[in-house]
This record gives structure tokens, sequence and C-alpha cells, in this order.
């Protein structure tokens, strides 16, 4: 029987740990005991860095991903609103170049890809514009009871400044439209509102639509209506 290289009190044979102290044994060769080696943390950090690098993997997928729709869905939205004619169908000399350039993915502040930064500029200041008429307009119905407001009773209320006066006023680089129907009666029916916020030519591709009961979506080729997509960013 060997003793323990730690306490010398004497070992069983082939314990793995001493019965008195608790410490790790393990035999060299011909059987004598010599101290335990302490336990490596390289599978951890193996480990750990397989997960590190999943993540990042999975991380890329789902940015191509999102990338991928962006651009299905905005070259279905330019191939529904391309006129008939010689250059777009089967028949033509091929597909017009200014759709194929208008179907690829947009571009955020830094040419960088809008779905990965999100909107900037005028696009980010125009959401936070339709997010405050939404506001305002229910703000406005609950004071009345009766319906929303317009434009001009919004701004007398004081729930709008005077930028938004007249009706279609443009506001951060985007025509703004607004429409009320029906009020609240004594048949329990309920108004409703949308608004469109068209760009001015020349700055922007995105066209947006919000309503009482819709959030905000978008079109690239022409005005939006509740059938597009939902912005992803609101």
């Amino acid at each position: 029987m060997n003793n323990c290289p730690f306490c010398g009190t004497p070992a069983q044979p082939l314990a793995n740990f001493c019965g008195a102290c608790r410490k790790p044994l393990s035999r060299a060769y011909g059987g004598a005991l010599k101290a335990g080696s302490k336990p490596t943390r390289l599978p951890f950090i193996f480990l750990a860095i397989a997960v590190a690098v999943t993540a990042v993997v999975l991380g890329f997928l789902v940015i191509r991903a999102r990338q991928d729709r962006d651009a299905r869905a905005a070259s279905e939205q330019i191939e529904r609103a391309k006129p008939a004619g010689p250059n777009n169908n089967p028949g033509g000399n091929g597909p017009d170049a200014k759709a194929v350039a208008d179907s690829s993915p947009e571009r955020g502040a830094y040419g960088l890809p809008r779905n990965i930064i999100g909107p900037t500029g005028s696009e980010a200041q125009v959401i936070s514009v339709l997010k405050g008429i939404r506001s305002a307009e229910a703000a406005y119905l609950t004071e009345t009871s009766k319906s929303y407001g317009t434009f001009a009773e919004l701004i007398a209320h004081h729930y709008l400044n005077p930028v938004f006066a007249g009706d279609h006023p443009v506001v951060s680089g985007y025509s703004l439209t607004l429409s009320i129907q029906g009020s609240v009666d004594s048949r329990g029916s309920l108004p409703s509102f949308k608004v469109n916020a068209d760009p001015v030519p020349g700055t922007n591709r995105r066209h947006y639509y919000i309503s009482d009961s819709s959030p905000i979506r978008y079109n690239l080729a022409g005005p939006a209506t509740d059938k597009d997509p939902f912005e992803d960013y609101q």
C-alpha cells in the first residue's frame, strides 16, 4: 500500500483521491503514487470560442437573409408599378435599366445597407413625424369624443405646431396628406384617419403610410397603402 504524497496517509489501492486530505492522486510508472495534476481549462476555452464563432455566423446569416428579403420586396413593388411596354415584357428588349437600378438594396448613411443601420436623415425624421401625428389624433379624439382632427384643428388645439398648416404641408422633405372619415354617433360607429407621406421628388425612395388601425407601412414605387409591407424601424 502506498502513502498519499500530500499528507502521508496510507491510500487505498487504485484510489483517485486521498481519504484523509481529499486531494487528487495519480500513479507514476510502476504503481507509485504522485500528486494529481490540476484540471485544465482548455475544454472550456475551446467551447467559448466555438459559441462565439457560431453566434457571429448566425448573425451574418440573419443580416444576409434580411438584405435578400428587402431586395425581393423592392423588386416586386417596382415590377408591379412598371407600365406595360416593349421594355417591360418578356417579348421586349429586356428590363428597363432604371428599374433594375432601383431594385438594388437601399442604402443609408455612408452607403451602408439600410436594413442594417435603419432609417437616417429625413426618413428617420418623417417616421417620428407620423408617430407624432398618430399621438395627436388620439389625444384630439379623446378630448372631443367625436372625431379625428384635420391639420388645422390639431394645430388649433395645440397638438401640432404651425409647420403642419395647409392641406399638404411639407415636413422633413415629405408632403403629408391627411384624410379623415366618420365620427362617433349613437350607433357606435368609429371614425378613422390615414396619413400619406410622399417624398419631394428627387429626395428619397420610400413613400410612407399610417392610419388609426395600421402601423407605418412603406412603398418604394409610389404612395403606400394598408396593403404594403411594415416599416421595420418604428
